[in-house]
């Protein structure tokens, strides 16, 4: 409308948006930063779990880097 100055997005405006924003989360109360439970009595990753996903992505990530060394030696003979 007649009056109103719109203002024009810069070249970075995400940026400089989302970083604005993070700033006034900041000020806000109602999102202030929890202290962390001082023990694990509620919980957290028993060493058995880490095993099984370290395992989970483990295996296929070695299985992989092997199968694509067997690969790349066929092209050097």
């Amino acid at each position: 409308m007649k009056g109103e100055s719109r203002a024009e997005p810069s070249g970075n405006f995400g940026l400089v948006d989302l970083l604005n924003r993070n700033s006034e989360l900041d000020l806000d109360p109602r999102f202030a930063r929890r202290e962390s439970m001082p023990n694990n009595q509620n919980g957290g990753t028993t060493p058995l779990e880490l095993a099984l996903a370290w395992g989970f992505v483990g295996i296929p990530l070695l299985w992989g880097i092997y199968g694509t060394l067997v690969n790349a030696t066929k092209l050097f003979q």
